[in-house]
């Protein structure tokens, strides 16, 4: 078994500079955290926080969580948005689905789980 490891996600070393992903195949600074297979991204976001994200390349699955607060996922090729209002409300797609917007409209924290993860040499 691997050691055991505690602390904070938003103190681990790489957090910031990987848009809040810290666990992946693009990890460097804590190898117990590099993983080939998926991806976890900690979003702790303020209002009024704006992201416009282009669809992929490559496929893999997006699972988004709210934890807390209020966020909205829009996916403006499809014409379709989603509210994530409660703590457990989800969205679920595949990256070449399309470009996606991820919004804010308060103080929020949601989990992502993305499958596989993208190998970044």
């Amino acid at each position: 078994m691997a050691k055991i490891i505690d602390g904070n996600i938003e103190k681990l070393p790489e957090f910031s500079k990987k848009g809040g992903w810290f666990f992946g195949s693009f990890i460097k600074d804590l190898p117990e955290f590099r993983n080939d297979n998926f991806e976890i991204k900690w979003a702790n976001n303020k209002a009024g926080y704006y992201d416009y994200s282009r669809k992929t390349d490559y496929s893999a699955m997006t699972l988004a969580i709210n934890v807390s607060g209020h966020a909205k996922i829009t996916f403006p090729d499809k014409n379709e948005v989603f509210t994530l209002s409660n703590p457990g409300d989800f969205v679920y797609w595949d990256t070449q689905d399309g470009d996606h917007i991820f919004e804010s409209l308060d103080n929020s924290i949601v989990i992502a789980i993305r499958w596989p993860s993208r190998k970044i040499e």
